[in-house]
This record gives C-alpha cells, sequence and structure tokens, in this order.
C-alpha cells in the first residue's frame, strides 16, 4: 500500500496526491501476476501554460492537470500454461478518462478549466507464448491481441462549443493482431 502527496510551489501551485493498493505474486520464479488500484488528484492554479504563441484565453487558471485520472485499475500477467513451454500474457487497464477543456473560435475558455472528460478507458491485450529450441538456439513466439475487446478508446477531441462537430471523439489504438519472435540465446551445453 502506497500514499503519495508532492506539491510544488514555484510560479504556479500544484498538487498531486494518490493512495495505490497493490498484490503482486510470482510463480516459478519467471511467472506472475500483478493487480493494482490507484486512487489520485492533480490539481494546478497554472493548469495552462500561458504564452504569446498559445492564443488561448483563460479567465481563471485553476483546475485539474491533463493527466489527471482520479481512478486506475491496471492488471497484468505472465502465467504458465497446462503444456510445457506455453504460457499466456495479459495486460487490462480500466481509468477515469483525462479532462479537457471546452473553447470558442476565439480560443476562450468556456466554463472551468478542464471541467471536461474524456470517455473511461479500457483496454485489454492477450498474447499466447510458445518457448522453443531450433538449431541450438533458444526461441521465442508470441502471437495475440492488442485492445482484444476493440473498445473505441479517443485521445483527440473536438472541443470548439462553436463547431458543428462539438465534443466528436477521434482517435485511439483498435484490436490489432501481433506476432513477436525473440531469440533468448544459445543451449547451454
Amino acid at each position: 500500500m502506497h500514499f503519495m502527496r508532492f506539491r510544488k510551489s514555484l510560479a504556479g501551485h500544484w498538487c498531486f496526491d494518490s493512495f495505490e493498493i497493490t498484490v503482486r505474486q510470482t510463480l516459478q520464479r519467471q511467472y506472475g501476476w500483478l493487480a493494482s488500484y490507484t486512487r489520485s488528484r492533480a490539481l494546478s492554479n497554472g493548469v495552462v501554460d500561458l504564452s504569446i504563441d498559445d492564443p488561448i484565453i483563460v479567465s481563471k487558471n485553476v483546475g485539474p492537470m491533463p493527466w489527471d485520472a482520479p481512478n486506475r485499475f491496471l492488471s497484468w500477467g505472465y502465467l504458465p500454461l497446462l503444456w510445457k513451454d506455453w504460457a499466456v500474457a495479459y495486460l487490462a487497464e480500466y481509468r477515469s478518462g483525462f479532462p479537457f477543456s471546452v473553447q470558442s473560435s476565439e480560443g476562450r475558455v468556456i466554463g472551468e478549466l478542464n471541467s471536461r472528460r474524456f470517455p473511461v478507458f479500457f483496454t485489454l491485450n492477450l498474447h499466447g507464448e510458445r518457448r522453443f529450441i531450433f538449431r541450438g538456439h533458444r526461441w521465442e513466439f508470441r502471437m495475440g491481441f492488442t485492445n482484444l475487446t476493440n473498445r473505441r478508446n479517443p485521445n483527440v477531441v473536438n472541443s470548439n462549443a462553436d463547431s458543428p462537430n462539438f465534443l466528436r471523439f477521434y482517435g485511439g489504438q483498435s484490436r490489432s493482431l501481433n506476432f513477436r519472435l525473440r531469440w533468448l540465446g544459445r543451449v547451454a551445453r
């Protein structure tokens, strides 16, 4: 269990508070799994770095930082299967969406800074793996899916309140099939 509190004071003030609980187990020295939950808060009175080059107009520069995700669950595992030299690897992540601000066409922030959030993020990656020996060398072949559920996890939003596509979300990683062949070294004689 971890408690973290970090506060910074320079030109702007910001704070990061978090509570994390983690459970981890190692199996047969090369396998294992982990599950973790983090509750956190990242606030600042200098959220936007104001400069002449960026035309954003902010009246009150206070709110959550762009990377603020109050709730995050993470789990990964590398586990043996019933067959010798076979294993499965997974990664699952669920977290609150990151905050963003609504702006006008002129660049003026409408409402509170970073008062909206992206949708909840969820991904599940699942891979099967086989280790084998070929011509005196140890190899590992892995095949599996990234974003197995094909959940749309956008990373871009149209935050212009004057746009006909206001609050339309774009981007993100769709499901993909991945292969990996890795050389592990020569077989010891």
